[in-house]
């Protein structure tokens, strides 16, 4: 390569590199990447301009991840930037004052494999309310074979913020929401191949499902407009509580390798609001329709079934259903 990559990589607490604007203009790139391990312990600024431009982005990466603090891609005058942390596998957690998880020796040498990440989910929820953007993703190695770390994301403690910001999940394989997300200013993105799976809710004023995995969604949860796109294995939106969206909109089009289940009534299984289907759904097995408002089409649906549900007006506004 261009620029050769470290094996292990070190930025001490007291360091500090910036990539900052001066008065006008965009905040600049910091990549801090080691092929085994990185330790991220230092001040890292990003930050847009004092009367004009966007927020940076920043990168640390590597197969085993330790950040103990947030880059600031902030822009008085701008739109925030973004933070990209990518290791192999990584759980979302809150870690103990003073805790660790970094296994003894010296600062160099790389971890064993088959290490998981442990993310602190207190620099991560900071983070979100006062900076930027920030992505989670395990993609750039793939899925290892034959290892303990196979490309998954686990959230395992509550994240919650207040901000805009966006929080985005991609997974090499899958993702398991073992507690809540809390960002009702915010948007979430889930994207595996691989399969999502919830025991704990979402409260999020958007909510997109990428990849081509098998979507489960069985917890209470609280959504503004739910984006769905790309091919999956099934979808389903059957919740043990409430399910709220504000709406069900296909625009960019869902092809599905199993049953399509959107679920929608006000007996503690709603989507508070309409589905709209406005670009194909398609797939070897059934649909299910079921809202408490309004259900419009203007996109053909191929399915083995299509099952209307709720006692609502349902526009099918095509003839190419089959």
């Amino acid at each position: 390569p261009d620029i050769q990559n470290a094996q292990a990589t070190y930025v001490g607490k007291d360091t500090v590199i910036k990539a900052d604007a001066t008065e006008n203009g965009n905040g600049g790139k910091v990549i801090v990447w080691g092929d085994d391990a990185t330790r991220a312990y230092g001040s890292i600024f990003a930050r847009g301009g004092a009367i004009g431009g966007n927020g940076g982005f920043v990168e640390t990466s590597g197969g085993y991840l330790d950040v103990r603090r947030a880059p600031d891609v902030w822009a008085p005058k701008g739109a925030a930037g973004s933070w990209l942390l990518d290791p192999e596998d990584i759980t979302i957690a809150a870690l103990p004052i003073g805790g660790t998880n970094i296994s003894a020796g010296p600062t160099f040498q790389p971890l064993a494999t088959n290490t998981t990440t442990i993310l602190d989910r207190n620099i991560l929820q900071t983070y979100l309310n006062s900076t930027g953007n920030a992505t989670v993703d395990t993609t750039s190695i793939g899925v290892p074979t034959g290892t303990a770390t196979p490309g998954n994301i686990t959230v395992s403690d509550s994240v919650t913020w207040t901000s805009p910001n966006s929080l985005t999940l991609n997974a090499a394989n899958n993702i398991s929401i073992n507690a809540a997300i809390t960002g009702g200013s915010g948007t979430l993105t889930l994207n595996a191949p691989g399969s999502i799976t919830q025991t704990a809710g979402f409260l999020v004023k958007g909510l997109e499902l990428l990849g081509g995995g098998t979507y489960t969604l069985n917890s209470s949860n609280v959504i503004g407009p739910l984006g769905l796109a790309g091919e999956v294995g099934s979808l389903s939106l059957t919740t043990s509580g409430p399910l709220w969206v504000r709406t069900v909109n296909t625009t960019d089009g869902l092809t599905a390798t199993g049953n399509v289940s959107l679920n929608a009534n006000n007996g503690g299984i709603g989507i508070f609001g309409e589905i709209s289907i406005g670009a194909p759904i398609t797939t070897p097995g059934d649909v299910t329709l079921n809202a408490d408002a309004a259900v419009t089409q203007t996109q053909p649906i191929t399915a083995a079934g299509l099952a209307l549900l709720g006692g609502v007006a349902y526009t099918l506004d095509t003839t190419s259903d089959s």
